[in-house]
């Protein structure tokens, strides 16, 4: 198995009407599992931050309210938070094939974003400090149409990205062309 390749085979409803007849599906791999918990970093950063001043306010008097009950209200939204990044990164699919590069993501309102191999003009590499702590990063793939318009689009904290590259590399000198 490739060692970007989802562990879990992808659900034939999910790629209804996204892959073409007879295309070849080279990588299929969804965001790190590190989307969860980096995604909104800042937010639980916030959250731990106003819940030691819920403590300190509380030990000195100044609450209404308990700080255990401010704690347990600020957790119950991390876990909601959480969870719906869960959904988020199940719903998102990073496809190569031997035709296009795609991006699926989506919870209520599915987006394809697609590329054919022979438009993609660069593919670019970001790692922000957090990315490469936990080996992940973002593959930046932008791409001219025929008519001259540029677009570009991402796969935002992907697994092994520099095997992700070396692949993608590899598929458009294969299929490029």
């Amino acid at each position: 198995m490739h060692p970007l390749a989802t562990a879990a085979p992808i659900q034939p409803v999910v790629l209804a009407g996204v892959l073409e007849e007879g295309e070849i599906v080279i990588l299929a791999t969804r965001p790190s599992i590190w989307f969860i918990l980096l995604k909104r970093l800042g937010s639980f950063a916030a959250a731990a931050v106003f819940s030691i001043a819920a403590i300190i306010l509380d030990a000195l008097d100044l609450l209404d309210i308990s700080a255990p009950a401010i704690i347990a209200g600020v957790l119950a939204a991390l876990a909601l938070t959480m969870l719906w990044f869960m959904i988020d990164r199940a719903t998102r699919l990073y496809l190569l094939t031997d035709r296009r590069v795609l991006r699926v993501s989506g919870v209520f309102r599915q987006t394809v974003i697609e590329a054919p191999l022979r438009h993609v003009q660069s593919v670019t590499l970001y790692r922000s400090l957090r990315e490469r702590i936990f080996g992940i990063g973002t593959v930046v793939f932008s791409t001219a149409a025929a008519g001259g318009i540029a677009g570009e689009f991402s796969w935002f904290m992907s697994p092994a990205p520099l095997d992700a590259i070396k692949t993608i590399r590899d598929t458009l000198g294969r299929y490029g062309k």
